[in-house]
């Protein structure tokens, strides 16, 4: 009974830290590389839709306009 009790002890630990991991490696991909966004989309839906709200509207449209303004003129 003991041992059961370690290993899901173990289990959960284990995901949590799985869990913790992903949502950091998240952050710093919405916060470094911001075209890589639509992959985690496809997996984690809950962070998608905050990040479509607070970060890919401004993320995906000032890049764009900032690239293209100044080729436009130059």
């Amino acid at each position: 009974m003991c041992v059961v009790v370690v290993v899901m002890v173990v289990v959960v630990v284990v995901v949590v830290a799985a869990a913790a991991a992903v949502m950091m490696k998240e952050d710093i991909i919405v916060e470094s590389r911001r075209i890589l966004l639509p992959a985690p989309s496809v997996r984690h839906n809950y962070s998608v839709r905050s990040a479509s709200m607070d970060g890919r509207g401004s993320a995906f449209t000032r890049p764009v306009t900032a690239i293209t303004h100044p080729d436009r003129p130059g």
